[in-house]
């Protein structure tokens, strides 16, 4: 498999060819703009030549002809010939055309050369122009410029631009060679440069992974440019620096080993001294628990029967009242009375009445089932609660209750007792006191009709 690329070296690399091409272009660009500048202003100033030296011509050739030829009729011998020398000797001079403007046309007077004369053209009035003062070109004809001889002979000169034509091409011909000579100084520098920058990214690479290894000194001398020893210098400070700071932090972790080693043995005496007392706690709160849930149940528990006392079963009772109103539910509370129960205690003795009195409560709590539960509500009274049960099947537990307690005797040797039962339901419509007070008058109904009997309210 090909090893993958160092990320730093490609970074270095991207950096030289960077510097390179950024070096070239500018080199390029100023080197191209030099070369447009100076082309066309060589390209301007021979036009202006060119045009200062037909211009000058045309003048020199006018003033050439006299004035007492321009009034004959026809051209003479002398100005034709003077027409052909000045355009023979003159390279710059192609061909000279004398116009007449008289009678309002415009006609060849005279040319240069042999051949046809070149056909008139469009020419300004001469009344508006000074014969001594102005050689004129015409618009949009540079390479033609008009001179007014008299009232009615006007000079017109062609040039010949080859000549003019030969010194653009050599000049563009310089203007090439010198940019290509610009383009290969331009790359010389820019790959001196670059490589110049490339070998002082390299020390200054190296240093940086010299300080990342923990070789803080070095024995390189700073780079020969004024702006890379002044980072140089700073790279070096930094170093230094992180030397300093190396030998701290190293101190510091000593100490903190050693503060480290102390606190953890602290640690440890005071961990265990925690765990000692954590047990000790620990015991304290189940201690505490116990006899929490011991008075508890013994504030709601009736010492003698074992069952709820009244005011734990006030408390069940409001529970129940709370999610009958929240669920939609109902229950059935009895409340049961021993019949005679002082006779019994006249005749036979406290004694007798509370054993009597506990087995009565034992009985109850055999017959109750989930969620339901016994209290004992004073004196010779019980209260039973029965969570969804009907009023009818509340009536007939009670009767079966009512038939079994009265049987026989409860206690040996004890007398036979009977029961009143008082029932009443609870769903949520009235208050509960008003269902307990209802379930009272239930029972003193029984109690009045003959007790050892269930009266439902």
């Amino acid at each position: 498999m090909p090893s993958a690329q160092n990320p730093s070296r490609s970074f270095r690399q991207s950096v030289g060819r960077r510097l390179f091409y950024t070096h070239l272009l500018v080199g390029l660009a100023l080197a191209l703009a030099v070369s447009v500048y100076f082309y066309f202003a060589a390209e301007q100033a021979l036009d202006s030549v060119y045009d200062d030296r037909l211009a000058e011509a045309t003048r020199a050739l006018g003033l050439s002809i006299e004035q007492s030829q321009l009034l004959q009729p026809q051209a003479s011998t002398a100005v034709l010939e003077q027409l052909t020398t000045a355009t023979s000797r003159d390279r710059l001079l192609s061909h000279a055309v004398i116009y007449d403007s008289g009678y309002g046309t415009l006609s060849v007077w005279a040319h240069s050369g042999e051949g046809t004369a070149p056909a008139a053209v469009q020419l300004p009035s001469i009344r508006d122009v000074d014969v001594r003062e102005r050689v004129f070109e015409l618009d949009g004809e540079p390479t033609r410029t008009l001179m007014p001889l008299s009232s009615d002979r006007l000079l017109l000169v062609s040039a010949d631009q080859s000549e003019l034509q030969d010194y653009l091409a050599q000049l563009r011909r310089h203007a090439a060679v010198a940019f290509i000579f610009a383009v290969l100084i331009s790359a010389l520098m820019s790959g001196v440069l670059a490589r110049d920058a490339r070998r002082v990214l390299k020390r200054f690479a190296r240093r940086c992974q010299q300080i990342a290894e923990g070789r803080f000194k070095s024995d390189e001398a700073s780079p020969p440019l004024a702006e890379f020893a002044e980072f140089a210098d700073s790279l070096e400070t930094m170093a230094a620096r992180l030397e300093r700071t190396d030998r701290e932090r190293t101190a510091a972790l000593e100490q903190a080993k050693s503060a480290s080693g102390q606190l953890e043995a602290n640690v440890r005496e005071r961990t265990a001294e925690l765990d000692r007392l954590n047990v000790l706690l620990r015991k304290e709160i189940e201690q505490r628990c116990q006899l929490e849930a011991v008075l508890a149940e013994a504030a709601a528990t009736d010492p003698l029967t074992r069952l709820l006392n009244r005011r734990g079963m006030l408390e069940l009772l409001e529970q129940l009242a709370d999610r009958t109103h929240r669920q939609r539910r109902h229950f059935c509370v009895a409340i049961v009375d021993i019949d005679h129960f002082k006779l019994v205690n006249d005749r036979y003795g406290h004694a007798m009445g509370d054993r009597i009195l506990a087995a009565v409560a034992e009985r109850l709590r055999t017959d109750l089932k989930s969620e339901e539960e016994a209290a004992r509500w004073g004196g010779e009274e019980f209260l039973l609660v029965w969570p969804e049960l009907p009023l009818a099947e509340a009536e007939k537990r009670a009767q079966v209750l009512r038939l079994a307690l009265g049987n026989g005797p409860l206690v040996e040797a004890g007398p036979k007792i009977t029961l009143s039962f008082g029932l009443a339901e609870y769903s949520g419509l009235d208050p509960l006191d008003a269902c307990l007070v209802r379930a009272d008058r239930a029972l003193y109904r029984a109690k009045e009709a003959g007790r050892n009997r269930v009266m439902v309210s």
